[in-house]
């Protein structure tokens, strides 16, 4: 593989069914997921995929049997998330006007729950697959497997501070020191007992 490769790539999986890939304006073929993901794990090179559960066509069953084609994949780290349709967007306006937004509270829009009406899911039916698939993705010897491949590319690269630098790095990016994001206010005591009583 070439050297921009050393490490490993991301990719969107998105679907295992080439219908819904292409309802989706994806042009990638289902096999090329397969394909990358077989070449990455036999190069010992770092895989990360992503997942989407829930799209209209599918049911638990199709939902329950793609989980388990997903974690054959044995990638090292893999993103699963239940369609989120957003306000402003196609997909928001082609759900809601076929089956219903179900959901007004915008904190469950965080593609781990179901906001709309499946016409297949019940309400807590995604979730549960969603925690099926992640226990079957990181089981069955993932740590084993994914700590071989980064300790393997470390020797490589003879650099073995970022598995001590890594998690410092990650605690000092966090939100508060982002300097894009704007400050953070304080509110006086004053003004916070003038919202309480408004």
């Amino acid at each position: 593989m070439d050297r921009w490769l050393l490490d490993g790539a991301l990719f969107g999986i998105e679907s295992f069914h080439q219908d819904i890939l292409k309802q989706m304006h994806k042009n990638e073929k289902v096999q090329a997921a397969f394909e990358l993901a077989q070449k990455l794990n036999r190069a010992g090179l770092y895989s990360q995929g992503y997942y989407i559960i829930g799209l209209s066509p599918e049911t638990p069953e199709s939902i329950a049997e793609d989980l388990r084609t997903l974690a054959s994949l044995e990638l090292d780290t893999t993103q699963i998330t239940i369609v989120t349709p957003h306000p402003q967007t196609e997909m928001w306006r082609e759900l809601e006007s076929r089956f219903g937004i179900l959901e007004k509270d915008w904190s469950k829009f965080d593609t781990k729950q179901l906001v709309w009406n499946h016409p297949h899911c019940a309400p807590g039916v995604l979730e549960s697959l969603l925690e099926q698939g992640f226990r079957g993705c990181y089981g069955n010897g993932w740590l084993k497997r994914t700590s071989k491949k980064f300790l393997a590319t470390r020797r490589i690269q003879r650099d073995f501070s970022s598995i001590l630098m890594g998690p410092v790095r990650a605690r000092l990016a966090s939100p508060h020191r982002l300097r894009y994001l704007p400050p953070h206010e304080t509110v006086s005591a004053e003004a916070q007992a003038h919202a309480a009583s408004a």
